[in-house]
């Protein structure tokens, strides 16, 4: 997995800036180590480098956003007569969807943790 890709792919999924983001790599670092640990012995990992680095930026990016979750449910941003308000909580089931479907296109060469998403409704 190529580190800098990974970063630079979660300051895109986040829409902060290189510097901004910085803060947050060790998140990508995380991300990555944990998926490193997890491919099987015999993945053929350059045939899936490309989602190799997607699925540790998009896991990355769902504890980003979690650990937002943790600030504030909500933020409203006022200019003048207009408001914008953004829904952490929507952001984080949207990131949670993304990094399902990126952990399903690598399922493949990933050992099975045990681990299952399971919801509730």
């Amino acid at each position: 997995m190529d580190s800098e890709v990974i970063f630079l792919t979660f300051t895109k999924l986040t829409g902060l800036s290189v510097m901004d983001a910085s803060e947050y790599s060790f998140m990508c670092d995380a991300a990555a180590g944990y998926i490193g640990s997890r491919l099987k012995p015999d993945a053929d990992i350059g045939k899936y480098e490309d989602a190799l680095n997607f699925a540790a930026a998009a896991s990355a990016y769902y504890r980003y956003v979690l650990w937002k979750l943790s600030d504030a449910p909500d933020s409203e941003l006022r200019v003048g007569d207009i408001l914008s308000k953004r829904n952490i909580i929507e952001e984080a089931g949207s990131a949670e969807q993304l990094c399902r479907q990126a952990f399903d296109d690598i399922r493949g060469i990933l050992e099975d943790d045990g681990f299952v998403f399971t919801s509730v409704k």
